[in-house]
Parts: structure tokens; C-alpha cells; sequence
């Protein structure tokens, strides 16, 4: 993982404090420094004989009135200003004094014209990942059980790790199986492509030639439904069929006019790919993925043999929840596997997943607009741009109990998953996004939330 540069480039309220003062000309010479482009350049001297503290850069910056003492925001990273502080120095006879911290673990910290601090405690800062007790103390502190987490660097296994309890007093082991949740249908949507790959399937024909949901069998826009409607989220179905009145399944829009996120399209696709080829989606993803890559671990199917590695599920409260245990695969959710074997998946997406490059790059192209900088691929979620040129592949995950998401930065060939077990789970996502990807890791945050730190 590429260390982040320590940089401040905090936005601090000066008020009345802004160089104010009869030595104006101290703060004003060729050299005066008020900020840099992250994340590389060298620092520069902020102004004659004013020190620069090691691995900080001078952001805004406050002057006290008479310009004896000058405050500045520190922070981990450029990207955040999550545990923060302000200090300040003060001209001791002829010199500047060592660093006074004068507010620390501060969330967004801003200065008023006395001098005094605005903000909120910071939450704990995360841990160095190589660090199990302290990592699994975060967790504690975060109400998570169970973490998962599994790295890439230039394309190959970098870190895989798993932290915390399977349930209260069972720690986790490496082989901990977690249900992935809607990243199940990373897999189908592979599978599917695959199969386009070799020739053997259409993806802008019609599916009505394998299935037809008796749903909506007499409705016209089932004759329409192609699987790129389906791996894009454009088919007109809502997430489930339960959420109708009724509870049967119905087209809401004209597939292929808009995004709305649907798991009943991935059934839906199973159905089509099962008549076609005769075989289970399992089989079909045991010879086309798990079985190539040695994905031995991973299931669409509950296996009582291995509820003794299974991440049981929790809610917010920490209490646990039921484990579904489903005999029928699901194309869209409820796949069980491991970080080593979805790392697997993952290198292997990051090689090319064996499709001609121009269907990768269909793949990874905006089919349709899910807000400002993310998109639809080919089952994919994309965000870009981040980490300046780069684009990003994803796919989240949630039950109940549940929170998983996997991204991959193919131009770097990085691949990061996060693997949980309990509703709290998302609330690590963004450190854990910028503590291994970096800027891209919080482009990609500051893009789902719109928040930037």
C-alpha cells in the first residue's frame, strides 16, 4: 500500500486574525507559501526564517494582531480532515517555538477571531491493518464482529486478513466464509459474459426465446428484455417482486429507458441461462469460474458443513440475526464465499477475466448514469473519474446483518474487498477505502456520499 503523504490543507475560519499586523511584510516576501497541489510537490518556505514541521505543509493559516504567534490545521492525509487538530507557534525572542497542539482529534476544525475552536471530537482514528489487536479494538469501538479484508497490488494477492469474532467468543479464522450479499451477482453478470464471450450468448437479445417470467408473461416488454437491460439495471422490475402490491412481479418503466436497481433481473437472467444450457448456475459457474480459479470455498448454496467458519449475521444492536440457509443458488444474492477466494476472482478480473478486450471494455463503459461520476457497466458499478485518470469497478453488498463491497482500479491493478457481518459494517468503508486506495479511495467516497471526508 502506498503510504499517504501527510499534507494540511485545512480550510481554517480566520476572522480578524488574518495578518493583521505592522510586520505585514514578513508574511508577504516572494517566497510566502498559502498552499500546494497534493499529493507530491516538495514543501516550500512558508516565509523567511518560519519553520515547516516535518511532513507538513502550511495550508491557510491564522496570524494572531499583533504577529507574534501563527496558527495552522494539521491532518493524517490531503484527503481528510478526520482527526485533525490545530497548533500553534509563537515567537519566542528571536525564534519561532516548538509546536503548541491547541485542539487535537478534531473532526473539520475551524478557528474563530479569539482564537478558540470549533469542532467535534473525532471518531477513533483507524489502526495500522498489520496490527490484529488494535484492529480488532477498532472494531469493538465500531460494533462490528467480523472483518474481512483482502488487497491487491499489481494484480496479485498483496494482504488477506480476517479480524474479530464469527460470533460471540468464536474467533474468525482465515477461511472465515461470509455471505457477500448482492455481490453474488458479480458472479452471475461474469458468468454471463463469459458465455457472450465464447460466442454462445447474445447479450442484446431478447431472453424470451429461454424464459418468461408467468408474471408477466403477457405483458409486451417481456419479449423486449435483453440481458443488457438486466446487467445494466434497465429492465423495469423493482428490486423484488415482494415490494409490490400483490407481490407479483411487473414491469414499472420500458426496459433500457432508465436505472433502477433491480435483484428480480438477475433472477430473472438465471431462469433464461438454466433453460438455455441445461445446467444450474452453480454448474455454470463452477466450470467457467470457481473450478479454473480454485475458488474451492464458495457457494450460491447453504452447505451445514460449514457453519463452523460462517460470519453470523448481526444488526445494529449487536444482536444476532438468522442465517438463511437456502438449498436454490440465487443469482443475485446470498453467495458464500471466502477473501482468498474472491481475491482469486479479483486477480483474475484484473488480468482481463479471459474476454477479448473489446467486451472488457464494453464492460467497463457507462451504459447508463447512476448519479454524477457513477455509472452502470456490464455488472459493474463504475466511478470515475478517481485517483485523477483512473476509473473504478464495484459492486456493494447488503443484507440484513450484512455489508460487503469489492472495487478494482484496473489501470492500477489494485482490488480491494471489505467483508462484514453486521449492520454496522458500512460505517467502515471510508477509512478503510482511503487507507488502502488512497485519493481514488476517497474519489470513490466523496462520489456515494457526495461527502468529502
Amino acid at each position: 500500500m502506498k503510504k499517504t503523504i501527510l499534507l494540511a490543507i485545512l480550510s481554517v475560519t480566520i476572522g480578524k486574525l488574518i495578518a493583521q499586523t505592522t510586520n505585514s511584510a514578513n508574511w508577504t516576501s516572494a517566497n510566502a507559501y498559502f498552499g500546494q497541489t497534493p499529493p507530491t510537490e516538495i514543501p516550500q518556505v512558508f516565509a523567511p526564517k518560519m519553520p515547516v514541521d516535518s511532513g507538513i505543509v502550511m495550508g491557510s493559516v491564522a496570524f494572531s494582531t499583533d504577529g507574534t504567534a501563527f496558527y495552522y490545521g494539521y491532518a493524517q492525509s490531503w484527503t481528510s480532515r478526520v482527526n485533525s487538530g490545530i497548533t500553534k507557534r509563537a515567537v519566542d525572542g528571536q525564534r519561532w517555538s516548538q509546536p503548541i497542539p491547541i485542539a487535537e482529534a478534531l473532526n473539520n476544525p475551524t478557528l474563530s477571531s479569539d482564537a478558540s475552536v470549533n469542532a467535534q471530537q473525532a471518531a477513533p482514528e483507524i489502526p495500522d491493518m498489520k496490527d490484529s489487536l488494535a484492529v480488532t479494538t477498532w472494531l469493538k469501538s465500531k460494533g462490528v464482529p467480523c472483518l474481512a479484508i483482502g488487497y491487491l497490488e499489481e494484480g496479485k494477492r498483496a494482504e488477506i486478513k480476517v479480524f474479530g469474532e464469527l460470533k460471540q467468543g468464536v474467533p474468525a479464522p482465515i477461511n472465515t466464509l461470509f455471505n457477500v450479499a448482492s455481490v453474488t451477482k458479480t458472479i452471475t453478470a461474469m458468468v454471463t459474459l463469459s458465455l457472450a464471450n465464447a460466442g454462445s450468448w447474445e447479450i442484446d437479445a431478447p431472453i424470451a426465446a429461454y424464459f418468461i417470467d408467468p408474471d408477466v408473461a403477457q405483458d409486451p416488454r417481456s419479449k423486449h428484455l435483453t440481458t443488457r437491460h438486466i446487467l445494466t439495471h434497465q429492465t423495469g422490475f423493482p428490486n423484488w417482486r415482494t415490494e409490490l402490491s400483490g407481490g407479483k412481479l411487473a414491469f414499472q418503466f420500458e426496459p433500457g429507458t432508465h436505472y433502477q436497481y433491480s435483484g428480480e433481473g438477475f433472477e430473472y437472467l438465471r431462469h433464461a441461462l438454466e433453460s438455455k444450457f441445461r445446467r444450474s448456475l452453480y454448474q455454470l459457474a463452477d466450470s467457467i469460474v470457481f473450478k479454473p480459479l480454485g475458488m474451492n470455498s464458495t457457494s450460491f448454496t447453504w452447505n451445514p458443513g460449514d457453519e463452523n467458519r460462517l460470519a453470523f449475521p448481526f444488526d445494529e444492536s449487536g444482536m444476532p440475526l438468522a442465517v438463511v440457509k437456502n438449498t436454490e443458488s440465487n443469482a443475485a444474492d446470498l453467495l458464500k464465499t471466502t477473501a482468498s477466494d474472491y481475491c482469486k476472482f479479483m486477480a483474475w478480473l484484473l488480468s482481463g477475466a479471459g474476454l477479448r478486450q473489446e467486451l472488457f471494455e464494453e464492460m467497463a463503459s457507462h451504459q447508463v448514469e447512476r448519479k454524477a461520476n457513477s455509472y452502470m457497466g456490464l455488472g459493474w458499478v463504475i466511478y470515475e473519474p478517481v485517483g485523477g485518470d483512473q476509473y473504478a469497478l464495484s459492486h456493494g453488498g447488503h443484507d440484513p446483518g450484512v455489508h460487503t463491497i469489492v472495487l478494482l482500479l484496473p489501470k492500477a491493478k489494485q482490488a480491494l474487498l471489505i467483508f462484514t457481518n453486521s449492520d454496522k459494517g458500512i460505517q467502515l468503508y471510508p477509512e478503510l477505502l482511503r487507507y488502502y486506495l488512497g485519493v481514488a479511495g476517497q474519489d470513490i467516497v466523496t462520489i456515494e456520499t457526495g461527502r468529502k471526508n
